[in-house]
């Protein structure tokens, strides 16, 4: 702590001294003298840091100003300030905290060895040194937990993450935020709208590397759900005009059956498979009773027909029957028997003529018909395997 010298006055005439212990009236004697000298010997000031910690400065000690140039004294009243000024470290100038590097230079922290430039703050700040204040000029913060750009919203900069391709005439950035205009974003060189869209739209592009959010299209009548388009049980149809509508992977039709195929042109066409026209895999069942006796097949619906007599029943057409098809039909009688079946297309039966039903109670007989592409009169083909039990 600073120490204040005790001084003992005396005076013999006089009345008014200055002493922190006087007993007036008599001269000083040499003890006290001895003492007055001896305080004023060990007597000291304060130094006091910008932490509060105070140095003793003794009598006969130096006060030493150690720093950059332009450090400046002031005096007021018994209060010595000494202020630091600007200074110069080579190329260098340190004004208070701030290093500043001459104009248009770089500042640049260089490690000897394998040694690190390391910054131990909460914050690192980059600002742009023509703003009134850090900030209103911050461009970029890097703190603890997260990093920042343009953290007051005052910067009209433009943030870009440059490829291997750098500056390069042409180069493509593949990631660029465009501040000044509210944080447009670019990815490989793509613009993308600021606008959060609409529920539904979609992206699209102008072909000039603009994005923006539209509506797609109205499909009618139809719904898209994930991979599945349906048509709420209408006729679902795909029409490419003139062109061709191409699947390069399987298609599965479930339990459903592929129908009307037009005629094949090349060994490639689906109709020309036999999984497409093998009967097993379409099948339909009809039942000809008194109240419905007669009925017609549609080709496309069924390959194999099942038919249940319960009266005299009459075929009357074969529908979208089509060349190289054949028709499967599984005829049954019911358990009266002796039921017969009428088929008003020509038919050329194997042996010149149609022999008749089997007519035992439940007997079952199955008819094949091939279709020859022939005239009407001529195309259907048939033969029978008769009394299955």
């Amino acid at each position: 702590m600073p120490y204040k010298p005790k001084i003992t006055t005396r005076g013999i005439s006089t009345t008014t001294v200055s002493t922190d212990n006087i007993p007036k009236g008599s001269p000083m004697t040499n003890d006290e003298l001895d003492s007055n000298f001896l305080n004023i010997r060990d007597a000291s000031i304060g130094i006091a840091a910008d932490d509060s910690t105070v140095i003793d400065i003794g009598l006969g000690n130096t006060l030493k100003v150690i720093g950059a140039g332009g450090t400046t004294t002031s005096v007021s009243g018994q209060t010595l300030t000494i202020t630091a000024g600007s200074a110069t470290t080579g190329d260098l100038t340190l004004t208070g905290s701030t290093i500043s590097a001459p104009s248009n230079a770089n500042l640049k922290l260089t490690t000897s060895g394998t040694g690190a430039v390391e910054i131990h703050d909460a914050n690192f700040i980059i600002s742009d040194p023509g703003a009134g204040n850090e900030a209103q000029g911050e461009i970029a913060r890097i703190g603890a937990t997260q990093v920042d750009f343009n953290h007051n919203g005052n910067q009209n900069s433009t943030f870009s993450i440059y490829g291997n391709d750098g500056q390069a005439s042409g180069a493509v950035i593949p990631f660029q935020v465009d501040m000044s205009q509210q944080a447009q974003v670019r990815i490989n060189n793509m613009l993308f709208p600021t606008t959060t869209g609409s529920n539904g739209q979609v992206l699209t592009t102008n072909g000039s590397y603009t994005l923006s959010w539209q509506t797609p299209p109205s499909l009618g009548n139809l719904t898209v759900t994930n991979y599945t388009i349906s048509s709420g049980g209408a006729l679902l149809r795909l029409d490419a005009g003139s062109a061709q509508i191409q699947m390069d992977d399987e298609v599965n039709m479930d339990s459903n059956k592929i129908v009307g195929l037009g005629q094949p042109t090349n060994a490639n066409d689906a109709a020309t498979k036999t999984y497409v026209d093998k009967a097993a895999l379409i099948n339909d069942a009809i039942t000809l009773t008194s109240g419905s006796p007669t009925q017609s097949i549609n080709r496309n619906t069924a390959g194999y027909v099942k038919i249940t007599l319960q009266t005299n029943g009459t075929i009357s057409a074969f529908n979208n029957f089509g060349t190289g098809q054949t028709l499967q039909l599984l005829v049954i009688q019911d358990g009266t028997g002796s039921r017969t079946l009428t088929f008003t297309p020509a038919i050329k039966w194997e042996g010149g003529s149609f022999p008749g039903l089997s007519t035992a109670a439940n007997a079952r007989d199955i008819i094949t018909i091939f279709h020859s592409g022939e005239a009407a009169s001529d195309a259907h083909h048939a033969s029978i395997r008769k009394n299955f039990a």
